[in-house]
């Protein structure tokens, strides 16, 4: 019989750090959109300029209305399409989120 203690594992109490945002634009039904297109920056203002070329070009070229200007407080700006297809711009991790050097 071994009288040993069990080694107790721990888990990290915070999230590893983040060196960029990775912004995706999809397209489709809700909750089952495709990625259209994705951009990894390393930089809020790069990620917010992304984001705006995207919402505009997307306005005017496939006539997405979008829910709003920018990207709510988890990343998501939903907008819909004329035939009623859901386009999604999406920034991990929000843009809330400091990253490390």
């Amino acid at each position: 019989m071994s009288t040993s203690e069990p080694e107790q594992l721990e888990l990290p109490l915070e999230y590893p750090p983040v060196d960029h945002y990775t912004v995706t634009i999809a397209r489709g039904p809700l909750h089952n959109e495709q990625i259209v297109r994705t951009s990894f920056v390393t930089a809020v203002e790069d990620a917010i300029s992304t984001i705006e070329a995207w919402r505009d070009t997307y306005n005017q070229r496939e006539a997405v209305s979008w829910a709003d200007e920018e990207v709510d407080a988890y990343g998501r700006l939903y907008g819909v399409g004329p035939q009623g297809e859901v386009w999604l711009i999406t920034v991990v991790p929000p843009l809330s989120v400091e990253l490390t050097s």
